[in-house]
């Protein structure tokens, strides 16, 4: 896949802290709280002017992703899921304790699935293709 985004890989520390809104919101996201989780991690977004911002940014679209599955709007998960997809590629595997090659594989089988359903079916998705994701809080 191509990515019309491009970053600068001395603009961003991989080893750097997260944002103390973004902890919140992967905090959030994985409790299944989707909405609130995207509010912080926007807040994080808004604030990082590191390249790294686009992971947060794709980070919220995969949590309105699935906000998107889950009111059965299959055109919104799947353009949204490609456009989450261009920025995660961007990324080394693991990044600011992020294990990003999880999250890419997940949302890969999530949006594999959305399209096997198709817009007529989406809402018989499988709730277990919604991932947590999995960071650790570096010191």
């Amino acid at each position: 896949m191509d990515s019309k985004y491009s970053i600068d890989p001395n603009h961003f520390d991989t080893n750097a802290p997260l944002h103390p809104d973004a902890l919140i919101g992967l905090r959030l996201f994985n409790r299944g709280e989707f909405f609130d989780s995207h509010e912080r991690l926007e807040d994080a977004w808004a604030e990082d002017k590191s390249d790294f911002r686009l992971v947060y940014q794709a980070i919220i679209q995969v949590a309105v992703i699935i906000l998107h599955c889950q009111s059965s709007n299959y055109l919104g998960a799947v353009e949204l899921g490609e456009k989450a997809q261009a920025k995660f590629i961007l990324f080394p595997d693991r990044a600011r304790g992020i294990n990003l090659a999880k999250l890419r594989d997940d949302l890969s089988l999530l949006l594999a699935e959305v399209k096997r359903l198709g817009p007529e079916h989406i809402n018989e998705l499988d709730p277990s293709y919604f991932q947590k994701i999995d960071f650790v809080v570096e010191q």
